[in-house]
């Protein structure tokens, strides 16, 4: 390979870089010139860029750029003036979408793909400059997005920006992709016309080289890097025996270097350093791989084994918030076992500094793609401690809490750092920060959950107003409109639920880091200050039961002072009083001071108050307290309200755990089978239920109510109350038939005259008796348009008349959109119901005719009415002066219409009228 090829290789961009040789500079001006040409055009006349800067002469003192640099890039640079471009609307929409997709989640890499193509189309560099910082402020360790960003600099020629990029990247993003950007940046600027490189410009790219090897030379993928470095030595050209002797050193050192660390091409640079060794001299060349024999043997093996590493951790990722899949998982534990692999020396190093240096580039690493996983900050952090190394460590920490600023582990182990090097207002502003940055996060779920609240709302609100809803609600609408309802409230509910969950973790959280700060306040400051801290946290919108138990216990423990304790006791009580975990630690407390009377005061007090589903704990603890200190007749009698109060809790197991003492269960682990029958329960057994019909007959008692002799539930008696739901009875109107209606032409039906006088009667009660057999068979499914699914009258079998004719009324069964009635559960109802009679309606309660009333009997009731007067058995009264005193149109419709001359109806009416006068 010629001078000119290799060169225009030593120019590509930097991720292309290959393990081949990096030669000197020949052609480096041209290349430079092609690559600054790269602008956008402007208005004005073609500008050529100046050619390149002078040689640096001065080497760099540390990883910035070399001095000097900086000023001659600024002379090379031209100004940039892009043409404004406004994207068609197709683009711009497309934009807007992505932009949306962001707004919701920013972490989403592919949207922030999307919109970087989309802006670099426009061509607006301004625009392109302020996508790439904000995904650099979201994604401030991902290498090719730094990467793209100096690409697009350099591609520019805007050298000086490119400057600013590697200040702010390089030690923050220890990516080999990014160093060797950096290489051939430098050596990109310090190339001259003929390609030729003095002595100094050699120096200078000479130290970057040093430099970018200290920093990620240990990285089995900067192979290239070791190979171009010793390419670029071995060219240098040489004008005595004392610089000869400088470069044959150099190399020489660089190759023991190289073969000692485990390096992807680590055996090929081997075989190279015994080529060029044995070339030198072949008596001098034994002694030296002789020497490095066993460090090379040490670096291959130990690449064999980091191998299993390499293909199980990803690095093309880019680092995002957890949420603990399993690929994340795995990640994760691949990068620490990939750490505990370093911190065991695998190359058997004797320098504990190079070990140091291993373990602090593994960490490292690691951070670039796992920087949101707090553990690795804090293994990071006590790795430093353990070297005794606590600036360092404390710089970590600082740096994880600027990652991840609610993180509780990070704080708390900066707290304790703090408090061993006695830096208390460090500490002190760490917690308050923490605490700030927590209640945050309860404002945003709260505001997220009112937000999607009021949405819901606002939607109900919408639809509603588009329905046309007027005085007259149909029943069918009706039903939708409660159908939306109760979806709305239950999709609120869901919202409020997950919102408590999500603020209830939150705000354990703040209790906890308050418990931290009084205990950290207390040891460095006394108790003076834990107990302002106190009267802070008390006053906290999102306290727990914890802070008061946990201030209660310090003063007791601490400070020697039960009453202070007992008073922080009863102050969390009227908070928390129905909570069971806090009245259990007020009650351990109150029984650690033996305390019997507060003791069993507190019992009741909290059992009194305390909802029955919550206070299962309570009720144990109770019984268990009387059997450790109470006689039998208090063991008795507590146990019997706890059976009382949980009718499940079976007498044996009470017994049994009464009888036990801490883990010793013997009864349990010999006689009832112990662990064997954990889990291995029958199922329960199922019996089933049969409802028998009562044919007991009714008992009517004084009031007129029904009631048979087994008791069964009269009609307005609640029929499972937590299912079906009752009416309100006190807000009924009575119905007062009205005798001035318009009567309407009756309809005649012929088989009414067949019927029997008493089956006229109303009082009569309904029959149980099913259907005629074969009824349902003369139904027809798929009639004909305009025709009746029933048939009336007719063949033997058929339905009978009236029943026909309201089955004929009602709609078809696919035009019902209602609730669906469980078919069982009704009649089951209908079959246990207890139908009463009327009640008796006098004329002294309500007139009902206009005519003077009717004599009465010995008996106080109408003669000729329900009782053993003149006129015929009991119940026919009430309907013949119902029939009396309303209009035709009101004795029933269709076939239940009486005839229009009814005989017998015609003679008790002139009887009654007779029996007046």
């Amino acid at each position: 390979m010629d001078n000119a090829e290799t060169e225009e290789q030593a120019n590509n961009v930097p991720e292309h870089t290959s393990d081949t040789e990096m030669p000197n500079a020949s052609t480096a001006d041209e290349t430079t010139e092609q690559k600054s040409d790269h602008k956008p055009v402007d208005n004005g006349p073609t500008e050529h860029v100046k050619k390149a800067p002078e040689p640096i002469v001065s080497a760099p003192g540390s990883w910035q750029i070399p001095p000097g640099a900086l000023a001659a890039s600024n002379n090379t640079s031209t100004p940039v003036n892009p043409v404004s471009y406004h994207p068609p609307s197709k683009a711009a929409e497309k934009i807007e979408k992505v932009e949306q997709r962001i707004r919701d989640d920013q972490y989403d890499l592919d949207a922030w793909t999307i919109l970087i193509n989309e802006i670099q189309n426009n061509g607006d560099i301004d625009a392109i400059r302020d996508v790439y910082e904000r995904v650099l402020k979201v994604f401030p360790t991902s290498a090719r997005h730094w990467l793209g960003y100096l690409e697009l600099e350099l591609k520019h020629a805007n050298f000086t920006e490119v400057e600013n990029i590697f200040t702010r990247c390089l030690k923050t993003v220890l990516s080999v992709d990014l160093w060797k950007f950096y290489l051939n940046y430098i050596r990109r600027i310090n190339n001259t016309e003929d390609g030729k490189l003095e002595s100094d410009t050699r120096t200078v790219i000479e130290k970057a080289y040093d430099y970018v090897l200290v920093n990620v030379g240990i990285d089995k993928d900067s192979g290239a890097i070791w190979s171009d470095y010793i390419f670029f030595l071995k060219n240098a050209e040489t004008s005595n025996t004392w610089e000869e002797q400088r470069k044959m050193d150099s190399m020489r050192r660089v190759y023991q270097r190289a073969v000692a660390i485990p390096l992807n091409n680590v055996e090929h640079l081997w075989k190279e350093y015994d080529q060029w060794e044995n070339g030198l001299n072949r008596l001098t060349a034994k002694n030296f791989l002789r020497e490095k024999s066993s460090a090379y043997m040490t670096a291959r093996t130990a690449l064999h084994e980091m191998k299993a590493f390499a293909d199980t951790i990803n690095r093309s990722v880019v680092a995002k918030p957890t949420e603990w899949t399993e690929s994340e998982i795995q990640q994760l534990d691949a990068w620490k076992q990939y750490i505990a692999w370093e911190t065991g020396n695998p190359l058997q190093l004797e320098d504990t500094s190079q070990v140091s240096e291993r373990v602090v580039y593994a960490y490292q690493q690691a951070l670039i793609y796992q920087r949101f996983y707090p553990e690795i900050w804090y293994e990071f952090s006590n790795y430093y401690i353990e070297t005794e190394k606590p600036d360092r460590a404390m710089a970590v920490l600082t740096s994880g809490m600027e990652v991840l600023p609610s993180s509780l582990l990070l704080h708390f182990a900066y707290v304790q750092l703090c408090e061993t090097q006695k830096k208390v207002p460090e500490a002190r502003k760490a917690l308050d920060n923490l605490l700030e940055h927590l209640e945050q996060k309860i404002e945003v779920i709260e505001k997220a959950a009112s937000e999607e609240i009021e949405e819901l709302d606002r939607a109900a609100a919408e639809e509603r107003s588009g329905m046309d809803l007027g005085d007259d609600i149909d029943g069918e609408l009706r039903e939708r409109l409660r159908t939306k309802e109760k979806q709305v409230e239950k999709e609120k509910n869901k919202i409020k639920e997950d919102k408590n969950s999500k603020v209830g973790v939150l705000a354990r959280s703040c209790s906890q880091v308050w418990i931290i700060y009084m205990q950290f306040m207390r040891r460095s400051e006394g108790i003076k200050n834990a107990r302002s801290i106190f009267s802070k946290a008390r006053k906290f919108a999102h306290v727990t039961y914890h802070v008061f138990v946990a201030s209660a216990l310090m003063e007791y423990y601490n400070s020697k002072e039960p009453i202070v304790a007992g008073k922080i006791f009863e102050l969390g009580l009227k908070s928390f009083g129905d909570d069971a975990d806090f009245v259990e630690q007020y009650l351990d407390f109150l029984i650690q001071l033996n305390d019997d009377n507060n003791t069993r005061a507190l019992f009741e007090r909290a059992l009194a108050v305390m909802p029955n589903e919550k206070a299962g704990s309570i009720w144990r603890k109770f019984a268990t307290y009387e059997s450790k200190y109470g006689d039998m007749t208090g063991i008795e009698r507590v146990e019997k309200r706890w059976r009382d109060a949980f009718p499940g809790e079976s007498k044996l197991s009470i017994f049994v755990e009464r009888n036990s003492y801490l883990n010793i269960e013997a009864i349990k682990d010999l006689e009832l089978g112990g662990d064997a029958r954990e889990g291995k329960a029958a199922p329960p057994i199922q019996v089933p239920t049969t409802t028998i019909q009562d044919q007991n007959p009714v008992v009517s008692d004084k009031r007129g109510g029904g009631k048979d002799r087994k008791g069964n539930r009269s009609l307005l008696d609640a029929f499972h109350p937590e299912r079906y739901p009752r009416p309100d009875f006190n807000l009924w109107q009575a119905h007062t038939p009205s005798a001035d209606a318009v009567a309407a032409p009756p309809v005649s039906v012929a088989a009414q005259a067949n019927k029997p006088p008493a089956a006229a009667n109303a009082s009569a009660p309904l029959s149980n008796q099913p259907p005629p057999a074969g009824a349902l068979s003369q139904m027809e499914l798929d009639p004909p348009v305009n025709q009746s699914r029933w048939k009336q009258g007719g063949a033997q079998g058929s339905l009978p008349e009236a029943v026909a004719y309201f089955l004929s009324q009602l709609p078809p069964p696919e035009a019902f959109e209602g609730p669906i009635i469980s078919a069982s559960s009704f009649m089951d109802i209908m079959l246990t119901t207890v139908i009463p009679p009327p009640p008796r309606v006098t004329i002294d309660d309500r007139p009902i005719r206009q005519s003077p009333p009717p004599p009465t009997g010995p008996s106080g009731s109408f003669r000729g009415g329900g009782g053993m007067g003149r006129g015929g058995g009991r119940g026919r009264r009430p309907r013949d002066e119902f029939d009396d005193n309303n209009p035709p149109h009101m004795r029933g419709m269709g076939p239940n219409r009486p005839p229009e001359y009814d005989l017998f109806r015609a003679r008790q009416a002139k009887r009654r009228r007779d029996d007046q006068y």
